[in-house]
């Protein structure tokens, strides 16, 4: 999408928005599209007048005055795209995904979009709400247009929407926990009443999770897993191409020296003796379908509530919800969008 954006413009330079840790990314991307950086722009009157890279940082204001096409690359890019309509611009474009376009671009594409459109379609009747549905037709058109004024972000936070959330006394699947601030947040929203199975199989994480339960005197609740999740029992190698720790990804093609065990959730349960899971959160980089699947058994037979992460591959935005549906046709899907920009998508399930 953005490639053919910047092709079909009759000049080849752009203005950027927003000179924080995406600008270097952003500068690369466009060098190698052969676009040129005329101005760059930005909310920090400190900078006005100033230069970056040796690109003179505008004041916004001047933007209403200027005739190219601005490239937000600001992780709030919402805000700014609201800001740019106020100033009666409306050549804008998000750009914030540019820190690892060539895994980001698809989710732009529109050809994709269109070959997916039964889909789309079929996911939309389905949700249950019309706010979700409002939400899901927002991310669609969001994606066609690179315009961040169609996302609707969501008045409540991550893993709590107002009918799928966990409750006092749940066993809770964590699966993605990182450092372990989402087993911190649902220990602490639950006054410590429940269990949890973090799941974090990248080896420094781990060790940051394991530090952040100390910390946080929840070990008694929370049960540190050095896994991954999967349709099956095995181990791949990580990705590490991304420069964000929480990016860490599978690939089955890689020959990486970081190698993860991963499992699937119904062989954990029955080994481990687990008997009832009320709640599982999903946020696993790109594995979220496989390891639904491997936990279909569970989906079936318990029916626990789900949070997953629907944002990482480019068709998870349809694939996921639809997979959920088949799987346990009585599930209730809601769709919560948690951020300015591509990024932190939910599907609720009930």
């Amino acid at each position: 999408m953005l490639e053919k954006i910047l092709k079909s413009l009759s000049y080849k330079e752009v203005i950027l928005f927003g000179v924080g840790s995406g600008l270097k990314n952003a500068l690369s991307c466009l060098n190698e599209l052969d676009t040129k950086v005329a101005f760059l722009s930005d909310n920090n009157v400190t900078l006005h007048n100033t230069k970056i890279k040796n690109i003179e940082v505008i004041n916004p204001d001047k933007l209403k005055m200027m005739k190219l096409p601005i490239l937000i690359i600001s992780m709030y890019s919402y805000d700014i795209s609201k800001q740019l309509q106020s100033l009666n611009v409306q050549n804008f474009y998000d750009f914030s995904f540019s820190f690892d376009l060539e895994r980001w671009k698809n989710h732009f594409d529109n050809h994709l979009i269109k070959k997916n459109e039964q889909n789309i379609q079929k996911l939309k009747m389905i949700l249950k709400d019309d706010y979700s549905k409002d939400v899901f037709s927002g991310l669609i058109n969001y994606r066609k247009t690179l315009n961040p004024t169609y996302i609707q972000q969501a008045k409540f936070p991550d893993y709590f929407h107002p009918l799928v959330q966990p409750a006092s006394g749940d066993t809770i699947i964590d699966a993605g926990a990182w450092h372990g601030d989402s087993c911190v947040d649902f220990a602490e929203r639950l006054s410590n009443k429940c269990k949890i199975y973090a799941f974090e199989p990248e080896k420094n994480n781990f060790n940051e999770l394991i530090k952040t339960i100390k910390e946080k005197s929840i070990s008694n609740i929370v049960h540190p897993m050095p896994y991954g999740l999967w349709d099956k029992k095995t181990t791949f190698s990580f990705n590490v191409s991304t420069e964000h720790t929480m990016q860490f990804r599978i690939d089955e093609s890689a020959n990486s020296e970081i190698k993860i065990n991963v499992i699937s959730l119904d062989e954990f349960a029955q080994k481990n003796s687990i008997l009832k899971i009320d709640f599982i959160k999903m946020d696993i980089e790109g594995a979220e379908y496989q390891a639904l699947i491997g936990a279909k058994k569970i989906l079936l037979e318990q029916k626990p509530k789900l949070a997953i992460c629907i944002y990482h591959k480019f068709d998870d935005l349809w694939s996921i919800p639809l997979l959920i549906k088949k799987l346990n046709p009585d599930y209730k899907l809601y769709i919560g969008h948690h951020s300015q920009h591509l990024f932190d998508t939910v599907i609720y399930a009930i």
